[in-house]
């Protein structure tokens, strides 16, 4: 667990991707939130993420055909996906995204 303004290290199975509709930039939400000290939590059977913020916000998110929650994604491989627009909003936070080193950063 880092300190404020350590850098932390995080590696997935999974990448990010290019939504070819809104060109805006895909990223999974439970890497990035379990960077930032959030509890994940899936739903299996509603198919819907609560997420659990470090300030204590609980927060649903679900496929976007799902209505009812306060941030919709994309579910792809098995992985729930959503903009890095929500991810800004949801840890206030800036994210930067290097195509050519492949990696996101995000300042907490």
């Amino acid at each position: 667990k880092g300190e404020l303004g350590d850098s932390i290290e995080k590696t997935t199975d999974v990448m990010p991707f290019i939504d070819k509709k809104s060109l805006t930039p895909m990223l999974p939400i439970r890497i990035l939130a379990e960077a930032a000290h959030a509890t994940v939590v899936w739903d299996d059977e509603a198919k819907i993420c609560i997420l659990i913020t470090a300030q204590g916000d609980i927060l649903k998110i679900a496929n976007n055909e799902q209505a009812n929650t306060d941030f919709k994604g994309d579910i792809v491989r098995d992985r729930l996906f959503v903009t890095s627009a929500v991810i800004e909003e949801i840890f206030a936070t800036k994210i930067s995204w290097s195509k050519n080193l492949n990696e996101i950063s995000l300042t907490l």
